[in-house]
C-alpha cells in the first residue's frame, strides 16, 4: 500500500509557558525567521531538547546550515549530544555540549 512521505516541516511549534498560545511558530515564515536568525547569531543555544524527535534535529541541521556560529546542545542527559551530533551531515559544525540543565546555565551566567 502506498505510504504518505514524511512531511517536510513541523506545522506548528508552542513554546512552553506560553498558556495564551501568544508565541505560536507556525508554517514556512518560521522557517524563513529560523535561518535568518541563525546566520545573524554569536551563539546558538538549544535547552533541554532531546533530538529523538525528527522535527527538532531538522531544526539543528537548519541552523547549522545557516551559522557558522557555535551552537550549544543544554541538556543534563549525555544522549541529547550525541544524537544532535549524530543526526548532523556537516562534521565542520561547531557543535558543543553542556550537561546541565538550563536552570543551572542561568544560575551560572547570572540571569
Amino acid at each position: 500500500p502506498g505510504v504518505a512521505p514524511p512531511l517536510a516541516v513541523r506545522f506548528r511549534v508552542l513554546l512552553y509557558g506560553d498558556l495564551g498560545h501568544a508565541h505560536v511558530v507556525d508554517g514556512a515564515a518560521s522557517l524563513e525567521r529560523l535561518r535568518a536568525d541563525a546566520a545573524a547569531a554569536d551563539l546558538v543555544l538549544f535547552l533541554g531538547i532531546s533530538f529523538e524527535q525528527s522535527a527538532s534535529c531538522e531544526y539543528l541541521r537548519e541552523v547549522a546550515a545557516a551559522t557558522r556560529a557555535p551552537v550549544v546542545i543544554v541538556n543534563p542527559d549525555d544522549d541529547a549530544a550525541f544524537a544532535a551530533r549524530s543526526s548532523l551531515v556537516d562534521a565542520s559544525v561547531d557543535l558543543r555540549a553542556l550537561a546541565e540543565t538550563s536552570d543551572a546555565l542561568f544560575a551560572a551566567v547570572g540571569a
